[in-house]
């Protein structure tokens, strides 16, 4: 599961998390064992096809360049937002939480659809800007980054190629801090969390020749069916 989820994820920039932790809790394996197993598998898959991504082409992420600024800035400023959406989330109900992200995500999806974006470039004020939304929605609900800032990237004039690739490396900074709060306190469950990450490993360099073959146009179109897909089951389930 790992191993195709996190493709998906790699290749369309959102996916891993929202599919796999509610596929291990109907599974039966309690959500204390499961979450960090997660975000330590998507932390070393992203790292991985981070890097793959670099050495084919599909983002340049040495040092300097703009696609690692802005890299750094989703996923630096990402850690910082949760904090206060979970002091927003004790305060609204779990209908209206539910809803707002469902919401949100369609209307990222049909966007991505209509082929339309805003004019420009994705500039570090933008690009910041998207990553406190993305990262408020983690923190406010537990999913939802993905769709924001791989399709965010996107609306906002970046190309589809870079955003899937910018979005991995981005997602992994905001693991970061999570794995090394689960591994000091104890709750990683290596029987679990090992499969996991050898999945996510080993799919990063087919994830990675997978984008760099594809075209934008095509990349695009993905992106926003998985989005709208997304949104439309969170608001039928």
């Amino acid at each position: 599961m790992a191993f195709v989820l996190e493709y998906l994820d790699a290749t369309l920039g959102m996916g891993y998390g929202t599919a796999l932790t509610p596929t291990l809790l109907l599974a039966g394996l309690s959500p204390l064992k499961i979450v960090p197993a997660v975000m330590v598998s998507q932390l070393a898959g992203d790292i991985v096809v981070s890097i793959f991504h670099h050495r084919l082409g599909n983002a340049n992420f040495k040092l300097g360049s703009v696609e690692l600024h802005v890299a750094l800035i989703l996923g630096c400023s990402g850690i910082l937002a949760p904090l206060v959406a979970s002091l927003v989330a004790l305060r609204l109900s779990g209908m209206v939480i539910k809803y707002y992200v469902a919401a949100m995500t369609t209307i990222i999806g049909l966007f991505l659809l209509s082929n339309k974006r805003i004019r420009g470039r994705l500039s570090r004020g933008k690009a910041l800007l998207l990553s406190l939304i993305a990262g408020f929605n983690k923190g406010l609900t537990g999913g939802g980054y993905g769709p924001l800032i791989a399709g965010g990237q996107v609306i906002l004039g970046a190309e589809a190629r870079s955003a899937v690739a910018i979005t991995a490396l981005a997602e992994g900074l905001t693991c970061t801090v999570a794995t090394v709060v689960y591994y000091l306190s104890g709750t990683i469950d290596v029987s679990i969390a090992g499969p996991m990450t050898l999945g996510t490993i080993l799919s990063a360099p087919l994830a990675a020749m997978t984008i760099k073959r594809s075209g934008s146009v095509r990349i695009r179109k993905l992106m926003g069916l998985a989005a709208l897909g997304l949104g439309l089951a969170c608001l039928i389930c």
